[in-house]
């Protein structure tokens, strides 16, 4: 004989299974969300990128233009060659009239796919300025083997100190002298964070402040640049024909070595609360889309 349950302890247990059932469905919903969104984020768009060059006009290179926002929360700086010879000249030849020294071109593809090696060529109108005028219609590129020497998605960690990354214009760099004639020419980026922030790009003269440093000879990827007691805001950024104190991060040990830092050329000056348009804090733009938080907005994977 079945002892014949009581009403009330079913009830209770129905309404546990239906408030378990429910928050299963909603993580598998969230975590579709979460999925769709990331594809959202890959999918094939247009990417503004710096094209700038050493002072012969021999290596060129891009630097993407990032934004706090699905797909463009990438900072990526790759090594590009010309296809076209002619292209090539009117461009070397315009940059060197000293009129323009920013550039940009604006290529479409899934900017991972490019920043995995998968995209070796694309062609774009190439503009002087931001985007500006055009100079040639249809400028052709490839993308050297190994030319992607850095890629990073923007997190949530915010640089208190100005911080910038460098690495070589130059063929064989090195920074051991304390004499400026004899230092090497880098390119410097800003590091990106969070907004709202700035975007920057430029050329200068770098060199061991004691003689401990020089760039590594066999390294590709940039090194990072801190910039003690000064904080990461748009009014400290580095400034053109300036020399500033620096400490770099040695590559294998670890160990701060000092700096002295010339500037020499402002490729792309990038602007205030940095958000695709340079005028406001991107929190903004989440909040027009009702959304509670930036990182949402961006779709970055926080979990």
């Amino acid at each position: 004989f079945q002892q014949p349950s009581n009403p009330t302890i079913t009830m209770k247990l129905l309404s546990c299974l239906l408030v378990l059932l429910y928050a299963l469905c909603w993580c598998c919903t969230a975590a579709n969300a979460r999925v769709a969104s990331s594809t959202e984020c890959n999918h094939i768009s247009g990417h503004g990128f710096v094209l700038f060059s050493d002072l012969e006009c021999t290596t060129h290179w891009i630097h993407h233009l990032p934004e706090f926002q699905c797909p463009h929360m990438y900072d990526v700086k790759a090594q590009v060659q010309f296809v076209n010879a002619t292209q090539e000249r009117i461009y070397c030849q315009d940059r060197a009239r000293g009129e323009e020294f920013t550039y940009t071109v604006v290529p479409e593809f899934v900017l991972p796919r490019f920043i995995a090696g998968e995209i070796s060529s694309f062609s774009s109108p190439l503009t002087r300025g931001f985007f500006n005028s055009t100079l040639v219609d249809d400028v052709a590129m490839t993308v050297q083997q190994d030319g992607v020497i850095f890629a990073r998605q923007f997190d949530m960690l915010t640089a208190q100190t100005l911080t910038y990354y460098l690495w070589p214009a130059s063929a064989n760099p090195s920074a051991t002298s304390s004499s400026s004639a004899s230092s090497s020419y880098f390119y410097m980026s800003h590091y990106v964070t969070t907004p709202p922030n700035f975007d920057q790009l430029m050329m200068a003269r770098v060199y061991s402040t004691d003689g401990s440093w020089e760039f590594p000879a066999d390294r590709r990827s940039p090194l990072a640049v801190y910039f003690p007691g000064v904080s990461d805001v748009y009014a400290s950024r580095l400034r053109e024909n300036l020399t500033y104190k620096a400490v770099i991060q040695g590559a294998l040990n670890g160990q701060q070595h000092p700096v002295t830092i010339e500037t020499v050329q402002n490729y792309y000056p990038g602007p205030a609360g940095y958000n695709g348009d340079g005028t406001t804090d991107y929190r903004e733009y989440c909040v027009d889309k009702e959304k509670p938080h930036w990182v949402e907005c961006v779709g970055l994977m926080v979990q």
